[in-house]
């Protein structure tokens, strides 16, 4: 029997071969398109989630996964492992950890489970999750696994750039009042998520060239912040804005890796295409 599983959701954003190299297993969230629905990177790929968002008049919004899709996952991969660490989405965010809760205490394996709030979304999560992949090769135990899962948590940081406030808009997040006043002055918000969970506003500047600019700026401040800075990366449909951070934070960082990957329809659904993110992970 293996050690620590590894438990997450598909708002983490991690490229395909990364669940694969660290074996972690994904619940998907759902994802409403007019009266289909589809299961996140199961029934429907980012990028043509992506298209969809592009193209489509009808109104389009996302879910948690329920905690049936919890207890199948939990009940498939528990058997195998000591413990599992299910890390997730902000419960402020989402109603994501909640479900996964109330599966986990249904199932007669609920001494084993973790549940754990990132505190955040998107490749932020993705990079507590790998995070979390790195300790358990590592070797290190449950409780001290949990414990600098914690601590790392604090020490998480994503900056949204935002290029249009017409899906902010559609999905809800924006009043039409303000949204029609911000597209009017060409404001772009950029957006980040507290200690606590929440998105905030971290900055708004005018214009798409300042708005790419100071997503990378807010990235790099934080980044200097800290310890042995790692970063990720997601845009929907917007590589070459991708590859043009990657290049940036290369300049001042070098780093070994950079993740590279398309936003989940969690993120994409309200900043839309064009749009782009920068998370950086460092330690205390």
């Amino acid at each position: 029997m293996k050690s620590i599983g590894l438990v997450t959701d598909s708002t983490c954003d991690l490229p395909p071969e990364m669940i694969k190299k660290y074996d972690i297993q994904i619940v998907p969230i759902v994802i409403q398109a007019g009266e289909k629905s589809y299961l996140d990177k199961v029934e429907i790929k980012p990028r043509d989630f992506s298209y969809l968002l592009q193209i489509s008049n009808e109104k389009i919004s996302t879910s948690q996964p329920s905690p049936a899709s919890f207890k199948e996952v939990y009940n498939k991969v528990t058997p195998n492992y000591e413990s599992i660490i299910s890390l997730h989405i902000s419960e402020k965010l989402s109603g994501t950890i909640q479900g996964a809760r109330v599966a986990a205490k249904n199932t007669k394996y609920s001494d084993k489970i973790h549940i754990i709030d990132s505190k955040t979304s998107s490749v932020a999560l993705g990079l507590l999750v790998v995070e979390a992949a790195r300790l358990i090769k590592e070797g290190f135990g449950i409780e001290e696994i949990i414990d600098r899962l914690k601590t790392a948590s604090n020490n998480v940081k994503i900056f949204v750039s935002i290029p249009t406030l017409k899906y902010l808009m559609r999905s809800g997040r924006l009043n039409k009042t303000k949204g029609f006043l911000g597209t009017l002055l060409n404001l772009k918000p950029i957006m980040t998520v507290s200690p606590d969970g929440y998105i905030i506003e971290a900055a708004k500047v005018i214009g798409q060239k300042k708005v790419v600019h100071k997503t990378l700026d807010l990235a790099l401040n934080f980044a200097k912040s800290v310890k042995n800075p790692r970063f990720g990366i997601v845009h929907v449909l917007a590589p070459e804005l991708a590859q043009w951070y990657c290049h940036k934070i290369h300049i001042v960082f070098n780093p070994s890796k950079i993740i590279i990957a398309e936003a989940s329809p969690a993120l994409s659904v309200h900043i839309g295409i064009g749009g782009a993110a920068i998370a950086v992970l460092g330690d205390s």
